[in-house]
């Protein structure tokens, strides 16, 4: 990024984390319905015990589906490979559900879902089946969440470091794992009343990202956008 004129070095350096992430009692009462609405599909899935033992959304678990679907695929059994696309859909984005504010992360899935629904040209009673089931568990999450929100210590944190350093011509860095991440964290503190005429959030990703993807000149704009304080605050993959 190309900077117009010097910025000064911090001279009151400090290191701030959370000791332990502490959600309140609706986090886990949600968490719960989304984790019963994958094992319910789960028991659709033919030889789904390979699945058992497997935390939900572990690098084991998602692994083995894809080796199940590719075996389906193999095959041609259409109604399995449905399934594995639903628990891959499902399960891929399930470790952020900790990290991320956990509406963002249902909105999305639930968009990748009738996306993936719509796809087929065809009526397929598989895929009307879980496309149904999905959306009235993802809806049913969502209109609890309204009524009663998730709270995550590391989200609240965040909020407070950004109001605390956002002063002057002050710029900021956060530095994500993923570009889901990126995109996610510039919408939540984009959405936040507090950090109205304070914060300008922008995200940057590459072209070929999986979720969200930027071409050349918008990536070149957006770091133009910051370089010249347009924006303040620029969240990227590290």
């Amino acid at each position: 990024v190309e900077i117009k004129r010097e910025i000064n070095r911090p001279i009151n350096d400090q290191f701030e984390h959370v000791l332990k992430v502490q959600y309140n009692s609706y986090f886990q009462e949600y968490l719960n319905i989304y984790e019963n609405l994958i094992k319910t599909i789960k028991t659709h899935l033919d030889s789904h015990e390979l699945l058992d033992g497997k935390d939900i959304g572990t690098l084991s678990f998602i692994g083995q589906l894809i080796i199940l679907k590719r075996s389906f695929e193999t095959k041609g059994d259409m109604n399995n490979i449905i399934i594995c696309d639903y628990l891959l859909l499902l399960t891929q984005k399930y470790s952020a559900f900790k990290d991320l504010p956990i509406d963002i992360i249902l909105r999305h899935v639930s968009e990748k879902i009738k996306l993936y629904h719509e796809a087929y040209e065809q009526s397929v009673p598989m895929n009307n089946l879980l496309n149904e089931i999905s959306k009235n568990e993802l809806d049913k999450i969502l209109q609890k969440h309204k009524e009663n929100p998730t709270t995550n210590s590391k989200l609240e944190t965040l909020i407070r470091l950004v109001k605390k350093h956002a002063i002057d011509e002050t710029k900021g860095l956060i530095l994500v794992p993923t570009t889901f991440y990126a995109k996610s964290i510039c919408d939540y503190l984009s959405d936040q009343p507090e950090l109205k005429n304070i914060v300008k959030p922008t995200w940057i990703v590459g072209q070929n990202s999986a979720d969200h993807s930027l071409t050349i000149n918008d990536q070149q704009a957006k770091l133009r956008q910051f370089g010249e304080g347009e924006c303040n605050v620029l969240i990227a993959t590290g």
